[in-house]
């Protein structure tokens, strides 16, 4: 009777006097006040968010899905919004003592490799790269986050810039290779390793793209004021960033035309057959397709997607009496 009279007593106090109070305490305390930091990231958050919405706004709007009054009154709605979001961003900057220009710098870094992320995923979803690279390089990405959070260098020397084969690995094949043995696998693995490397630079380069294009809308919009060669910094980074893999992607695309080809053959094919999944779905839910026929066509092209691919052996068989480089 003692432990059950107890046990209720702890439960009505946690729901009627903490739970009743919490909320109160933690306003009269100011926990849940946010720094000049994290508003100025909620705000610059908004600002996409806004700009996002009208976008799609306004592509119903050209597809006929919405009249012209509703486009007019709810993009009316998120440009007010949007300009809201900027004047408190712009008092923020001219009161805040705390958001110097490398706080600032920071954010925006933080905000690209988000960005970087977002792109990297869908690379990995619609087959641009493997799973193994967009697992070493978004953990990469990860490691960077936390270093700009911990304000520590974003980059550090001893990051290893590329994914490097195994050396003890590589040592034992070339010596199986130069007595003559294993030569077939060497060539199909070093096959795989051009594919994976192309596809590597290919997801890099759409990744600096977003990341400029978005970065340079932020520039647009003057929300930074007297601090907007802060984005221009950045811009500058990522634009080195994408001629250098755009250099190397010309020098393979120059070396292996035909497997470039195969390989772009191989991601639009991929990308073609998400498409149809979409779109299955959709009709599947607006009721023009049955459920029978949605799960059988979905297995079929599920199937299609995760079949192994067979670009490295068709490739193969093309070169085999040649090197790899011919």
């Amino acid at each position: 009777d003692f432990i059950l009279s107890l046990t209720l007593s702890i439960i009505l106090f946690t729901l009627l006097i903490k739970a009743t109070t919490i909320k109160a305490l933690i306003k009269k305390f100011g926990v849940d006040k946010f720094s000049d930091e994290e508003s100025f990231e909620m705000e610059e958050g908004f600002i996409f968010i806004d700009e996002t919405i009208k976008e799609k706004l306004k592509n119903m709007f050209n597809k006929g899905v919405i009249s012209e009054g509703t486009y007019k009154k709810l993009e009316g709605k998120y440009s007010f919004l949007e300009d809201e979001s900027k004047k408190r961003m712009q008092e923020l900057l001219k009161k805040s003592k705390s958001l110097s220009k490398d706080k600032i710098l920071q954010i925006l870094k933080r905000h690209a490799l988000s960005i970087e992320k977002k792109i990297l995923y869908d690379s990995f979803v619609n087959f641009d790269i493997s799973e193994s690279i967009y697992n070493k390089l978004n953990a990469k990405l990860d490691v960077q986050i936390d270093r700009l959070k911990r304000n520590e260098p974003q980059i550090s020397s001893k990051d290893k810039l590329e994914i490097k084969p195994n050396i003890l690995f590589t040592k034992v094949l070339n010596w199986f290779n130069k007595r003559g043995l294993l030569v077939d696998f060497t060539k199909k693995r070093e096959i795989k390793n051009l594919i994976e490397r192309y596809r590597l630079i290919r997801a890099r380069i759409i990744v600096s793209d977003k990341v400029i294009s978005e970065l340079e809308e932020l520039k647009k919009k003057h929300v930074l004021l007297n601090d907007e060669n802060v984005i221009d910094e950045i811009i500058e980074q990522y634009k080195k960033f994408k001629e250098m893999n755009l250099k190397e992607k010309e020098k393979i695309q120059k070396e292996h035309p035909k497997l470039v080809e195969l390989i772009e053959s191989l991601i639009a094919n991929s990308a073609s057959i998400s498409i149809e999944k979409d779109l299955l779905e959709e009709l599947n839910k607006n009721g023009i397709i049955s459920d029978a026929t949605y799960s059988k066509v979905t297995d079929h092209l599920e199937e299609l997607l995760n079949k192994k691919c067979q670009i490295t052996k068709r490739y193969f068989a093309k070169t085999k009496n040649a090197k790899l480089s011919e």
